[in-house]
Order: structure tokens, then sequence, then C-alpha cells
């Protein structure tokens, strides 16, 4: 970003927390169909990894009585940051 760029809000491009989420799906997906035709997945991993990720985020902004919830979902998958609060 350059230096005269403000940042851009995620919310100017998503306008909804299921807007994130169909984004991961279809990270999902393009991680699926990358493993199954043999290619290096790498990449996918980190687009998929990293919008599941922020989806936490706009949960926690946009409904923060549901952080317990998803900070327990994300432990049972074995990938909770450790909690700030």
């Amino acid at each position: 970003m350059g230096a005269d760029q403000k940042p851009r809000p995620l919310t100017k491009l998503y306008k909804h927390a299921s807007e994130l989420l169909a984004k991961a799906r279809r990270d999902r997906d393009a991680l699926h169909t990358a493993a199954n035709a043999g290619y290096d997945v790498r990449d996918k991993v980190f687009d998929c990894l990293v919008t599941i990720y922020h989806v936490r985020d706009w949960v926690e902004k946009l409904h923060p009585r549901l952080t317990s919830e998803i900070n327990t979902l994300f432990k049972k998958i074995g990938s909770a940051p450790d909690s700030q609060q």
C-alpha cells in the first residue's frame, strides 16, 4: 500500500459476515479442486485459513454475544488463538 493510500475497510468489500462465509466456502472448494488435481495447495490452504479466521473477527465485532460460542468452535477444530479478553 502506497503512502498516499488509506486502508480499505473489509466492509467495503463484504457487506455482511455471510458474504465472507460464502468466500470461505469458495476458498474451501478451490482447495479441494487443487488437491484433487494434484496441484501444490499451499496458497489455497493459506487463503482458506485466513478467510476462516476473519469470519471469526466479523462474528466477534457484529455479534459480540456469540464470542464464547465462536471461541468454543475454534477450540474444537484446534485453531483457537488465545483469548484477549
